[in-house]
């Protein structure tokens, strides 16, 4: 074997392992980081030194990087615990007004959920013992947390963490009642049918990161309409394989109705190549895509019939790239509200000589669609906005799915 094809060998091997450890890799929490007092400055110059370098949204953002240094090198100065340390590091990344720029830590957490609607929070899954032991049920409202009304302590709360747009983040922070990068206490105020119930929770251990039966979920609603939920463009996260695959049984089975609605509005993201991959079975012709900026070609066996696409704030990263793209081709119908306002910009993974990682926006220029769209920091809006009501989700009822129903119905 000559030496050219022993480097290569080598490569691939090196490849595979470096593969193999992304995908098994347990990220840490806050507490298995171990830094000492004395180290907590020289970490944040790592970590701000990077960012000056690679950030590539600072001068869109008008973010001047040595200025926020200065201010949080005084704060951390100050820092009398890791906790407080590291709750003064959030505040650096959400000053950085990037949802990709942002510390990677496993969070502790419960295994419940909630809905945000008409400015009420909502209990959705109730899997926690403790709130069925006291009577919770999916429906019943928070009314407090920590003995702060959900919107007061939602918005002190946002400190922590990063966005792209400078509002309307409210339904991102709904999808984080139930975790907590620290160990810590909440209380909950719950009004159920049996009255209003305190409920102490206490945020000790990991929850398992759901996994995915299917990435997807299709229905027929009547013989002229079908529907397809995608929850993930995340392969990791289905334990069926890929999604593309999920999405590709799904439309066998749907492939010959006039009209299909694809729902993304709990769909945070994941690879351009998965959305760009469904892409492909749902264009006409051949576009280029506004995020790789590569070809995307109209599949032999694509859906043909007329599409129609729920988005709203919890669409974000690759579906929100996934649809702009459909968006531009000015044959596909939104319905619904503004999606997230960050595509990613190509986030890479770095860590501090401590044990610290995080992520940054590193692509040499920020993206622009094909017909000159800024994916960052504005969201997508549907051509027809449409919301959840309260009035509807008491009675069970999807206000913005039905609306899209019954206006291709009434447009057929």
């Amino acid at each position: 074997m000559n030496k050219l094809v022993k480097f290569i060998v080598l490569l691939i091997l090196i490849s595979n392992t470096l593969y193999s450890q992304s995908v098994t890799f347990n990220w840490p929490v806050v507490d298995d980081v171990k830094i000492e007092k004395s180290e907590y400055l020289d970490n944040f110059l790592q970590i701000n030194k990077k960012v000056a370098k690679k950030h590539t949204l600072l001068k869109e953002k008008n973010i001047n990087i040595d200025s926020l240094a200065n201010v949080y090198s005084t704060k951390i100065e100050d820092a009398s615990s890791k906790e407080e340390y590291f709750k003064i590091l959030f505040r650096y990344f959400h000053e950085l007004k990037n949802t990709h720029s942002n510390f990677i830590f496993r969070k502790y957490s419960i295994n419940c959920s909630t809905d945000f609607i008409e400015n009420k929070l909502f209990m959705n899954r109730v899997d926690e013992k403790i709130f069925i032991e006291n009577g919770v049920k999916k429906q019943d409202e928070i009314i407090k947390i920590d003995n702060m009304p959900v919107i007061e302590w939602m918005e002190n709360q946002m400190q922590y963490y990063s966005f792209s747009k400078a509002n309307n983040n409210l339904k991102v922070m709904s999808y984080r009642i139930f975790n907590s990068f620290f160990k810590e206490d909440r209380t909950f105020e719950i009004m159920t049918t049996k009255g209003l119930k305190i409920i102490y929770i206490n945020f000790d251990s990991i929850f398992p990161r759901i996994q995915y039966k299917s990435a997807t979920k299709s229905l027929i609603i009547n013989d002229s309409i079908a529907y397809i939920n995608i929850y993930t463009m995340n392969s990791n996260r289905v334990l069926s394989g890929s999604v593309l695959n999920d999405f590709l049984s799904d439309l066998d089975s749907l492939r010959d109705f006039p009209n299909l609605i694809i729902d993304i509005r709990q769909n945070g993201g994941g690879l351009s190549h998965v959305s760009n991959g469904i892409t492909e079975y749902l264009i006409k012709k051949t576009i280029i895509a506004s995020d790789t900026k590569k070809k995307l070609q109209a599949q032999p066996n694509r859906y043909r019939g007329t599409i129609y696409v729920l988005i709203g704030g919890g669409s974000c990263s690759a579906a929100e790239t996934f649809s702009l793209n459909l968006l531009e081709t000015g044959d596909v119908t939104f319905i619904g509200s503004e999606s997230c306002g960050d595509s990613g910009n190509r986030p890479n993974k770095y860590r501090t000589k401590y044990g610290v990682y995080y992520r940054i926006p590193t692509r040499r220029k920020a993206l622009v669609s094909v017909k000159g769209f800024p994916m960052e920091g504005i969201g997508i809006k549907p051509h027809i906005i449409v919301k959840q009501t309260v009035d509807d989700y008491l009675k069970g009822k999807d206000t913005v799915l039905d609306y899209a129903v019954n206006y291709i119905l009434k447009n057929k």
